[in-house]
């Protein structure tokens, strides 16, 4: 009984409920520091063998064994105080041994039995602290949060990580998204969505990805800040509502950092044993170099080749480029997502022309109807969530 209770502990401490724990945040963090170059760059693009020879994740000393890796707990008794005696001897021989023997194990017993009481008390304390804790986010008040870290991820995006308190987690509902702010100088704010990345299993810290646009007031208020520097943040706002199993197939269809959301549901899914969901994804970019976490994604596809799939695309490719080219097409969609089922469901964001190409326009933040490409190949309102 102790040593289970003892590996429930660790579990709760580790905050290790859920084994497949694909922390963006460590993915980020420790590929960018690996041969000191970002994920995605012009002169080095992510190379999976160059970090992991070919073993996944675990082989860097820099990356958490827990990414990939099932942990698991064993538990025995202790075979120290089983003890078979001689036929006889029990009653007449040992009297004196089974007397000590018969005290020790009351000993052992008292202090197993004290140390339980201690253990349960403290597990009954950390849960009372669990539930006092408050979420950082208010749907109603802007509140500021300092930066910690940037870390580079190509020419134009970059992981804006900022702190919370120690054994914080964001805490959001899966699919939303937080709104950014700051006044402008002409006083007025300035607002934006944004969906953070990281898991609600990640303490500490949360991580925003930000790219920067150049007619973008908000993207560059961002990137313009210093670490040290704080951001006006509320929320969370739900999008779509995802249930555990709620279909048996997903398709995503995601452009430039419109992935974001994507990558939210996407680590949700794996990081629940029971969640047996397959993804497809298509990701289209302007050119190889704008993918964002490609080495993460593919990475995702070697671990769980049956249940998750993607299909690069982009405008403009190099000439060793070997994957999709051109826009989102019905061939594209056809060949990598899901067809039209009542057990499908689609997924799509992007800039306001995509989504209207892809799947009609939204109508404010209402769904609106669908059209484009998707009502073309036969799928149903119903079928489609626009982000």
């Amino acid at each position: 009984k102790y040593n289970n209770i003892r590996a429930d502990r660790k579990k709760k401490k580790k905050k290790v409920t859920k084994p497949h724990m694909l922390l963006t945040r460590n993915v980020l963090s420790s590929l960018n520091n690996i041969g000191k170059t970002s994920i995605c760059n012009k002169n080095n693009l992510f190379n999976f063998n160059k970090i992991s020879n070919g073993t996944g994740l675990i082989n860097n000393k820099n990356i958490d064994s827990r990414i990939f890796s099932t942990p698991s707990y064993s538990s025995s008794f202790s075979s120290s105080l089983l003890v078979e005696p001689k036929k006889n001897s029990y009653q007449y021989k040992n009297k004196y041994k089974s007397a000590m023997l018969g005290a020790g194990g009351l000993i052992t017993g008292s202090y197993l039995y004290s140390k339980y009481n201690n253990i349960r008390a403290e597990e009954e304390e950390n849960e009372e602290n669990e539930e006092n804790e408050e979420d950082p986010f208010d749907p109603n008040t802007w509140q500021d949060f300092i930066l910690d870290q940037v870390i580079h991820v190509n020419h134009d995006t970059r992981v804006f990580r900022f702190k919370l308190d120690e054994n914080q987690s964001i805490n959001l509902p899966i699919c939303s998204c937080i709104v950014a702010g700051y006044k402008g100088s002409d006083g007025k704010m300035v607002v934006r969505p944004y969906t953070p990345t990281s898991s609600n299993l990640t303490t500490g810290s949360f991580d925003l990805v930000i790219k920067k646009y150049d007619d973008g007031k908000m993207s560059s208020h961002i990137h313009n800040l210093s670490v040290g520097d704080s951001l006006s943040l509320k929320g969370p706002y739900p999008n779509f509502k995802y249930e555990i199993n709620m279909k048996k197939k997903i398709g995503m269809i995601a452009g430039g950092s419109g992935i974001t959301p994507m990558l939210q549901l996407i680590n949700y899914i794996f990081e629940n044993l029971e969640d047996e969901t397959e993804i497809y994804l298509i990701f289209a970019n302007v050119t190889e170099y704008d993918i964002l976490f490609k080495g993460y994604f593919d990475l995702l596809a070697k671990k769980y080749p049956s249940r998750f799939k993607i299909f690069y695309t982009v405008d403009k490719p190099s000439p060793n480029w070997e994957e999709g080219v051109g826009y989102v097409s019905k061939e594209m969609i056809t060949n990598n997502l899901p067809g039209p089922d009542d057990d499908c469901m689609i997924l799509v964001c992007g800039n306001n022309s995509m989504i209207n190409f892809i799947a009609g326009k939204k109508d404010n933040y209402e769904q609106g109807e669908l059209n484009g490409l998707l009502k073309d190949l036969g799928y149903t309102k119903d079928m489609v969530y626009k982000f």
